[in-house]
C-alpha cells in the first residue's frame, strides 16, 4: 500500500471522507507530522490516549478502555496514521 493509499484511507475512515484519492486537497497524513498531528487529535477525541517511542522506526501506541493498539513505522506520522486506522476498526 502505497503512502497516499494510506492517506485516502485515512481521510475516509477517520475524517469520514467520501472518495478522498480525487481530492486535489488530500492533506499527506502519512508522510507529514502537521497532517499526522490532526489524525491524532481526531483519534483522541474518541477516547483513544496517545503515546510514541522511538527506536529504530516509531512505534505509535493508542489505547481506549482497555484495548490497546499498536502502529509501526520509519516515521512517526506514518506509525500514528497505521495505529489511529487499527483503533478506528474498534469503534
Amino acid at each position: 500500500m502505497t503512502n497516499r493509499e494510506i492517506d485516502a484511507l485515512v481521510a475516509e475512515r477517520i475524517f469520514g471522507w467520501e472518495n478522498p484519492l480525487s481530492s486535489p486537497h488530500l492533506p499527506h497524513f502519512s508522510t507529514s507530522i502537521t497532517d499526522a498531528w490532526e489524525v491524532a487529535e481526531k483519534i483522541k477525541e474518541g477516547g483513544w490516549h496517545m503515546v510514541l517511542h522511538s527506536s529504530r522506526g516509531y512505534i505509535c501506541d493508542l489505547s481506549n478502555k482497555g484495548t490497546v493498539v499498536v502502529g509501526y513505522g520509519p516515521s512517526a506520522s506514518l506509525a500514528i496514521c497505521l495505529a489511529s486506522l487499527k483503533a478506528v476498526s474498534f469503534s
